[in-house]
């Protein structure tokens, strides 16, 4: 009525499918549906909640799932909406966030994560713009969400670094030890680790010296400096890292 009222053309209406929960109970606040506000506040990409909700009750023809606003206007039809319910897949969000965030543009990417590195007790600009741009090109890789840089982060900062259960446990043997102090020894003695080749080279003297090889070689050389078992390769975090700090971080490991 209000469209005849201004003498407007009246538009097409279309309503795509019922959206269920993953438990496939129509979808509420009170089962944990989120505005879109909330979604970017917790570090999901516009342009990756748009792929997402595109798909709810709707296939693209190729079956390409992760595609730009631009393909999906050239693809989308009434005609493909399915009848069926579509599932709200928080998971599936989640993967497909992490994937745009990959494939995103490394200083846009910086750009947008800035404020959730602030949020999470973190100064981006410590070091300047290209060592942060090389400290999130090392984490982004498990990233699912813009929050997830926090708890990443954490090991390339002096005050926040500490060493978890896991790491602890690792370094408390005996071999352990043998292979940091030796490590700490060719560290000191090259003034650093400021590359892939450096490091290999420092990596081959330690095994050579202690006879230990394998994980039993790598891992207590990663959490000496890293204090965790997992994480960016060493021989991207030990040059941003710089000699003074990765010592440091050796010394502590020596005195758990």
């Amino acid at each position: 009525m209000i469209y005849e009222a201004f003498g407007w053309k009246m538009p097409q209406f279309a309503h795509i499918s019922m959206i269920l929960g993953t438990d496939k109970r129509k979808l509420s606040k009170r089962e944990g549906a989120s505005s879109v506000t909330d979604y970017l506040k917790n570090g999901y990409l516009p342009e990756a909640l748009v792929n997402f909700l595109a798909l709810l009750g709707w296939s693209p023809s190729d079956g390409k799932e992760i595609r730009p606003v631009e393909e999906i206007i050239v693809d989308f039809h009434l005609d493909k909406l399915s009848k069926s319910p579509a599932v709200f897949d928080d998971e599936k969000l989640a993967w497909m966030n992490g994937e745009y965030i990959r494939a995103m543009d490394l200083r846009e990417l910086a750009r947008r994560i800035r404020p959730f590195v602030k949020d999470a007790g973190f100064d981006p600009d410590a070091h300047g713009e290209e060592w942060f741009l090389s400290v999130l090109g090392s984490i982004r890789g498990g990233f699912r969400t813009l929050c997830d840089v926090g708890p990443a982060i954490e090991i390339y900062y002096a005050d926040r670094f500490g060493f978890e259960a896991d790491a602890r446990e690792m370094l408390a043997s005996d071999e352990a030890k043998k292979v940091v102090r030796t490590f700490r020894e060719e560290v000191e003695k090259a003034g650093g680790v400021k590359d892939e080749a450096a490091l290999s080279a420092i990596q081959n003297i330690v095994k050579e010296k202690t006879g230990v090889k394998g994980k039993g070689l790598f891992m207590p050389m990663r959490a000496s400096v890293t204090g965790k078992l997992h994480g960016p390769e060493l021989k991207i975090v030990l040059p941003l890292l710089g000699a003074r700090e990765t010592l440091r971080r050796i010394d502590a490991s020596l005195a758990l």
